[in-house]
């Protein structure tokens, strides 16, 4: 049976009971199943960047001779500075770039590692 949205004739919403029921179930059939095929190819390109970013980390840690708790907390600041960064307000910014810099002023030498002092050495050795 071809699709109809509305009576041929009169251009109205189909009148037919039984026809407004068969395409009603034609419907719902075809968008359950395309339904199904995008939860399928969002599940699968999922499962594609979802091992990527597992290929990634590990590369990072062995790259870098980093363990991963210690990439974590780098990587969740290096987001934190970088969607700060792409704030519209410099106030927000500002302030989130601001609480980063007092959060590392606050770590004690010897107690946690002075991430302030790690970055100023990596800095120097860069330049």
């Amino acid at each position: 049976m071809a699709k109809k949205t509305t009576d041929e004739e009169s251009n109205a919403p189909i009148s037919n009971i039984g026809a407004r029921r068969d395409r009603m179930q034609e419907g719902f059939e075809r968008l359950f199943k395309l339904e199904q095929e995008k939860k399928d190819l969002e599940e699968e390109y999922l499962s594609e960047v979802k091992e990527e970013i597992k290929k990634e980390k590990k590369n990072i840690s062995a790259d870098c001779d980093v363990e991963a708790a210690d990439w974590k907390l780098l990587f969740a600041i290096f987001k934190r500075e970088k969607l700060a960064k792409e704030m519209e307000s410099e106030e927000d910014r500002d302030r989130i770039i601001d609480n980063l810099k007092f959060a590392f002023s606050t770590l004690t030498e010897g107690h946690m590692v002075d991430f302030i002092s790690v970055l100023d050495e990596a800095n120097q050795k860069a330049a």
